[in-house]
């Protein structure tokens, strides 16, 4: 399988102006590492954010239900989870916090554009309306931290995976990481070697794939800055609008 290294200008042509020979590749399992996509002095700023939240409130869940609040929450293999995984993910929404979300308003432009729809739409919904834009910080700890291998459904919002990479690999965790697996017999291709902060990963959502565990030999530290962090943007059903169809299929245990 390819993995094409390209620029933010010739993916934004790539998407809008080539769009059947983009989606071509996407359903052949190819992949996209879009460089630079995000600042790196914009990654670094959001994780220094996103660690004063966790050190001046406690990990919560909230339903997907309007009046939810931007929260923090620790899994650390959630038996209940639809992937078994332990990481620690902060979740924000355009209603709670306009800047953050508006940050990645040109991908949920292109999930949108890609579902037919206008650009600008769910971005600003609550989740009454059904829909709704929401961005992760996800970080995967050092000490094991990791995602079982699963696969995406392919929902109309859902038709690319977007990650932008937020730390770098080889300073921040030394081992592991994002891999996808081609077809059942073949070997996981890792990812994150070839990715650096800031770049925007571009995927099949249908395809294998995981993060093995990060520094597994190391002690697991929830409070510590370092591990592997991830950015998702994401549009999703809210809780007044759940379908188990659209979550994440579990494939093994495999990490």
């Amino acid at each position: 399988m390819a993995i094409h290294t390209i620029s933010r200008t010739e993916f934004h042509d790539l998407v809008y102006n080539n769009t059947a020979a983009f989606m071509a590749a996407i359903e052949a399992n190819e992949g996209y590492i879009v460089k630079n996509y995000y600042p790196r002095e914009k990654c670094i700023a959001l994780r220094e954010q996103v660690l004063e939240i966790n050190a001046h409130s406690d990990p919560s869940w909230h339903p997907c239900l309007d009046g939810v609040p931007d929260y923090h929450r620790i899994n650390d293999e959630y038996p209940k989870s639809w992937v078994k995984a332990r990481t620690h993910t902060y979740y924000f929404h355009h209603f709670n916090n306009t800047a953050i979300v508006d940050d990645f308003r040109d991908i949920f432009e292109i999930k949108n554009y890609l579902a037919g729809e206008p650009k600008t739409a769910h971005i600003t919904n609550q989740p009454s309306d059904g829909l709704i834009s929401r961005v992760l910080v996800v970080q995967y700890p050092r000490g094991g931290g990791y995602l079982a291998e699963h696969a995406d459904p392919n929902s109309k919002f859902a038709l690319i995976q977007t990650l932008i990479q937020m730390s770098d690999y080889g300073e921040d965790y030394k081992t592991g990481g994002l891999y996808i697996r081609p077809d059942e017999a073949a070997p996981p291709v890792m990812i994150d070697p070839l990715a650096e902060m800031g770049d925007l990963m571009v995927l099949s959502p249908g395809v294998a794939h995981g993060v093995s565990p990060v520094d597994a030999e190391q002690s697991i530290d929830w409070n510590s800055r370092d591990g592997r962090w991830i950015i998702l943007p994401l549009i999703l059903r809210s809780d007044y609008n759940m379908d188990v169809n659209t979550k994440p299929k579990q494939l093994s245990d495999q990490q």
